[in-house]
């Protein structure tokens, strides 16, 4: 599919990262009415050892 020259778009990064926040939402617990920010999350359930998406995606 050449796959590799795709090229990523702050939209698909903005995506990933909703996704990536919903899925840590869900693991520790969290509703959307709870009015927890997203960084507290990240950081209660990886302790500050997780990187974000947009991070990663940096990285490469």
């Amino acid at each position: 599919y050449g796959c590799k020259t795709w090229p990523f778009r702050v939209e698909d990064t903005r995506k990933l990262l909703v996704f990536d926040h919903r899925c840590l939402r869900n693991i520790f617990g969290v509703c959307w009415d709870h009015r927890v920010s997203n960084n507290e999350v990240r950081c209660r359930v990886l302790r500050n050892d997780g990187k974000s998406v947009d991070e990663v995606v940096n990285l490469h």
